[in-house]
């Protein structure tokens, strides 16, 4: 048995890709502090993806809809991959002054 991508015979129409957004949209939460909402517009972002990546597997023909969901698609990709670099960043920066203070703690036991 092969896979050939498609996950559906129905091609992308402009009311489905725009019921995949709809379902997929941020609505305004309590939540706690702004990593937390920040935490939840990347879980957005990450099923945005998911959904019009499924819709567009399932395309054979290319038209403006599935071009405008392509376009979507590598927004929400450079979204994505600017988070998790924001986010190795701070991770980066937080090892970097560890690091730092041990050095600092070293020198001084060590004269």
């Amino acid at each position: 048995m092969s896979y050939d991508g498609r996950v559906s015979d129905t091609p992308l129409s402009p009311a489905t890709l725009a019921a995949a957004l709809e379902r997929l949209q941020l609505r305004p939460a309590a939540v706690p502090n702004v990593a937390a909402a920040t935490q939840g517009q990347f879980e957005l972002t990450c099923a945005r993806i998911t959904s019009i990546t499924e819709l567009l597997r399932a395309e054979t023909d290319w038209t403006e809809t599935t071009r405008v969901a392509a376009r979507l698609l590598l927004a929400d990709v450079g979204a994505a991959s600017a988070y998790v670099r924001a986010d190795a960043n701070e991770s980066a920066q937080a090892l970097t002054r560890t690091i730092d203070s041990i050095r600092s703690l070293l020198d001084r036991t060590g004269s």
